[in-house]
């Protein structure tokens, strides 16, 4: 991994902005936010707990993600 010590040369030189969110913050991560809701419906909804089951409710899931919800 780099360190922002070498990149904080790269970023004076091209002019840009490194933003940075935090890691465990759930509203500034988007991606947290979707698990947590993918996850809430396959606790309700998986009620055999069977495999081909989780993946049906995970597939059925992923088709309502817009990026506008």
């Amino acid at each position: 991994m780099i360190g922002l010590g070498t990149i904080g040369g790269e970023v004076r030189k091209f002019d840009v902005a490194i933003l940075t969110s935090p890691v465990s913050h759930a509203e500034l991560n988007p991606i947290e936010i979707v698990w947590a809701t993918i996850k809430g419906v396959l606790r309700r909804e998986n009620l055999d707990f069977s495999m081909s089951r989780l993946q049906e409710l995970v597939d059925q899931e992923f088709q309502h993600i817009t990026a506008e919800a």
